[in-house]
């Protein structure tokens, strides 16, 4: 089995398409230092100084009026409870004085970098998913797959190699082009110093996670090919699934959220993500409904698509071997 997986690597590897589609995940994740190039930039001089003055003089009025302000607030709320006894205005941010990180704002990695970055991962990640695909459908296209039989008849061990294959290729390339992603867009913060607060453990452990998403990536992937067999059917079902499910589904019906396959790969990717749900509760009040965040935790992330991935394997399987090859 090994030396049958060694060799679908290679025939991995001999892909012009998939090679194609290397350099382009390559190119992407160097293009992040593009994208943030302007964004790294601090604020000039001239506009710093403004702000400063603005920020001393709105200090210099909040240290005037700050009792002035609470007492307004605290005796404008006491009316109002008087026909709302719920009523809660926060007045304590008149004494909350202004800072001036608030008013001199700017962006720096620590901050924007991870949008920037999971823009590229992205793209990267719909790359391994078009690489697994077409290596595998191209051996139906062109009829190789049938001559690959005449060679080595047992179609597990044929179809697990190619699935293997996929997903060995895919960890190490999501994992190093997720680095180089994070490199590029971090170069220009580094150039004009706005790097900020920056925790390189996290970075690191996300690549892991992004190249375990990686190899379940391609494994959906080759496993869909092996389906459809065809590179425009392939991408076609995914399309329709993201489309009717993933999309319209989810606004039919709001709590399938938490099971989606792209919130729980962002999941699986961010160690962690939320969704917002309408809640509704009956209480004494009548039915009363409350805009909340809810999570989707690592662990179920990784369940859900582990178990999605094994699924569409299995299926590929059955599929191939009872299946006839032309």
């Amino acid at each position: 089995m090994s030396r049958l997986l060694g060799v679908e690597l290679s025939r991995l590897a001999a892909r012009p398409a998939v090679r194609w589609l290397a350099l382009a995940g390559l190119v992407l994740a160097a293009l992040g230092g593009v994208f943030a190039f302007s964004s790294s930039k601090p604020m000039p001089e001239a506009e710093r100084a403004r702000v400063v003055a603005e920020f001393e003089a709105a200090y210099a009025e909040w240290e005037s009026q700050s009792e002035v302000w609470y007492a307004e607030c605290v005796a404008g709320e006491a009316e109002e409870k008087e026909t709302d006894p719920e009523a809660d205005w926060g007045c304590e941010w008149a004494l909350e004085g202004p800072e001036l990180e608030q008013w001199l704002w700017e962006p720096t990695f620590g901050d924007v970098g991870k949008g920037f970055v999971t823009s590229i991962l992205t793209g990267l990640q719909i790359i391994v998913l078009m690489a697994a695909v077409t290596f595998v459908s191209a051996e139906f296209s062109t009829g190789a797959i049938g001559s690959w039989l005449t060679f080595e008849p047992r179609r597990v061990r044929v179809l697990l190699a190619k699935i293997g294959a996929a997903g060995l290729a895919a960890a190490p390339f999501a994992a190093l082009t997720f680095l180089l992603a994070v490199a590029s867009t971090y170069a220009p913060f580094a150039l004009h110093g706005t790097t900020g607060a920056v925790s390189w453990a996290t970075w690191s452990a996300q690549a892991g996670r992004v190249a375990i998403a990686g190899v379940l990536i391609a494994v959906v992937g080759a496993s869909l090919a092996t389906v459809a067999r065809h590179l425009a059917a392939a991408l076609g079902a995914l399309l329709a699934w993201l489309v009717v499910v993933e999309a319209l589904g989810t606004v039919a019906y709001p709590g399938l959220q938490r099971w989606t396959l792209v919130n729980n790969l962002r999941a699986l990717v961010e160690g962690g993500t939320s969704y917002y749900l309408d809640v509704c509760t009956r209480g004494q009040a009548g039915r009363v409904c409350e805009w909340k965040e809810l999570p989707i935790t690592l662990t179920q992330g990784s369940i859900v698509l582990s178990v999605a991935t094994l699924v569409l394997a299995g299926l590929a399987l059955v599929v191939f071997v009872r299946r006839d090859v032309e």
